[in-house]
């Protein structure tokens, strides 16, 4: 993950900055990804997620530029016999300033498992869960906010530590968002063909789905100052908004159809925050949900990360490396 922060004009009662000061980070999390099918019209839904991994990683924030690299830990092969192997590439963008967030995702996993057991007559792999190895996914997509209150409440001293907030103070939020899915499983269908429920989407076998869409974003935050160091942040939006989707089957048979789309963004997180040190955790989570061209059928998102950091902050006179003082 790259984010990214920017010096202003702050309410310097309510959030101090750190213009002059390198942030190091080590961390621990992962990155959350799955998608679900639904059948509303039989009241059932698949969930297909990727293999978890436990990854852990150090970063450096200068300039206002955090820039974060990870490693996969060791000894996680059990997962991978329990649910099959996975190979993604993630990146993602935060770009947090005084009055603007802004969130820019790609995502392309490859081998997914399918959450329920009894959703299927056999597991013919060694796996224990059904588990799909050409099963993938490929996501980008953008979301911007406006803070109205953005003088006094702060999101950087959440996800790079470039600012400390020093009193409790929330704020509105309005914006957008876009994006576009697309899901495929090689030469075969996204249901699984030893499914329980045969009449799962009715006749119908999707082999890939595409699908875009755009919303209208209103949301809150606020930030929980205890003791003066310590921190607790919850903000979330939700939209609404227009989308189209497009499966297609073996036959290249396609159907395509115009729907409503919701989607909603959390962030949460805290901790111990002070002048040189910080210690806390925090997540960001997406959900989306899409109209499909079969009858009361959806197409579920999911993104997000979840980390559990410890950052330090050192004094730097070096212009090239903090910049120059406002």
């Amino acid at each position: 993950m790259v984010s990214h922060a920017h010096h202003q004009d702050t309410d310097s009662s309510y959030v101090k900055d750190f213009p002059r000061k390198v942030t190091l980070r080590i961390y621990t999390g992962e990155k959350l990804a799955g998608f679900r099918l639904s059948d509303r019209s039989r009241g059932e839904q698949l969930k297909f997620y990727p293999t978890p991994a436990l990854m852990l990683g150090v970063g450096v924030t200068l300039r206002g530029i955090g820039v974060n690299i990870a490693f996969k830990l060791p000894f996680q092969e059990g997962l991978e016999d329990k649910y099959g192997s996975s190979r993604h590439l993630d990146i993602q963008v935060h770009r947090y300033r005084k009055q603007l967030l802004l969130d820019v995702f790609l995502q392309h996993y490859r081998g997914f498992h399918l959450n329920d057991k009894n959703a299927v007559t056999s597991i013919p792999g060694p796996e224990e869960y059904p588990y799909f190895p050409e099963m993938r996914s490929n996501d980008v997509g953008a979301s911007g906010l406006y803070l109205f209150n953005g003088r006094r409440f702060s999101l950087q001293s959440l996800v790079n530590q470039q600012d400390q907030q020093l009193r409790s103070a929330g704020t509105w939020m309005l914006g957008g968002s876009l994006f576009a899915h697309f899901l495929s499983n090689g030469d075969s269908s996204l249901l699984p063909i030893n499914l329980q429920m045969q009449d799962f989407y009715g006749t119908a076998h999707p082999h890939a789905i595409r699908n875009y869409g755009f919303s209208l974003n209103l949301g809150y935050g606020y930030n929980l100052v205890l003791y003066r160091h310590w921190l607790i942040s919850l903000s979330g939006d939700g939209g609404l908004g227009l989308g189209y989707a497009e499966t297609k089957e073996s036959n290249q048979h396609s159907q395509e159809s115009w729907g409503l789309n919701f989607n909603g963004n959390i962030r949460f997180g805290g901790g111990y925050n002070a002048d040189k040190w910080y210690v806390g955790f925090y997540t960001l989570y997406r959900v989306g949900t899409s109209a499909l061209p079969y009858d009361q059928s959806w197409l579920g998102i999911s993104q997000g990360i979840f980390r559990l950091a410890i950052a330090r902050r050192l004094s730097s006179h070096n212009r090239y490396l903090v910049g120059r003082e406002d």
